[in-house]
């Protein structure tokens, strides 16, 4: 995946603070992020930005680092446990 020209991971986490504020603001109910990085090395630079996003959005921001791709199948169903509990409500 390449990207964009003159976007920086900075203005990414920027505009989804500025979009989960005003969801939040809209719908008067709290902004639940899910991130996931998956990678076989354990290399920060894969891991950053997805950790960073969710990060920005505590405390309902969830980040998975997935290094096995064997253990993307239970980590997917985690997220999907979690929404069937009401977390995403």
């Amino acid at each position: 995946m390449t990207e964009p020209d003159n976007v920086t991971e900075q203005d990414v986490v920027d505009l989804v603070v500025q979009r989960k504020t005003a969801i939040e603001s809209k719908t008067k109910r709290p902004f639940v992020l899910f991130t996931f990085s998956v990678s076989e090395n354990a290399d920060d630079n894969v891991h950053r930005l997805p950790k960073t996003l969710a990060c920005s959005v505590k405390p309902y921001g969830i980040w998975s680092r997935i290094v096995d791709p064997e253990d993307k199948v239970e980590s997917l169903t985690s997220y999907f446990q979690l929404l069937a509990l009401g977390l995403g409500e």
